[in-house]
């Protein structure tokens, strides 16, 4: 008897608002689980030219527990650029309340589609 495993997933939709297009480089968006976090593994992404000041990427996950990153690298060096001081030195953004760690992060996604929007920050 053959056994089959669906895996049903959910429709995960990111905006992200304030992109800065006239950097050039490459734009970065990841689907992270708390195992994933901060590491080069994902549960789905995207590597884009940044084209336009709000951009819309459309993912299907599973349902669980996600962080959702943006990382716009402006020179196009593909390293995550910091200040002397340790702040970020090239754009990024957080899904959830705001913070760098995971928990501060976190969205749910269920069995329902979830629609989010993150809003770029740059370093002054």
């Amino acid at each position: 008897m053959l056994t089959t495993i669906i895996a049903l997933l959910t429709p995960l939709t990111v905006s992200v608002e304030g992109i800065d297009t006239s950097q050039g480089g490459q734009f970065y968006v990841t689907v992270q689980t708390e195992e994933q976090f901060r590491r080069p593994a994902q549960v789905a992404g995207a590597v884009v030219d940044p084209t336009e000041a709000t951009m819309t990427f459309e993912f299907d996950v599973p349902a669980g527990t996600y962080a959702v990153s943006v990382w716009h690298d402006e020179e196009g060096n593909g390293v995550f650029d910091r200040k002397s001081d340790g702040w970020p030195d090239d754009g990024w953004g957080m899904s959830g309340p705001g913070g760098y760690q995971f928990n501060d992060a976190k969205i749910e996604v269920g069995s329902s589609a979830l629609s989010i929007t993150i809003d770029m920050t740059y370093p002054e």
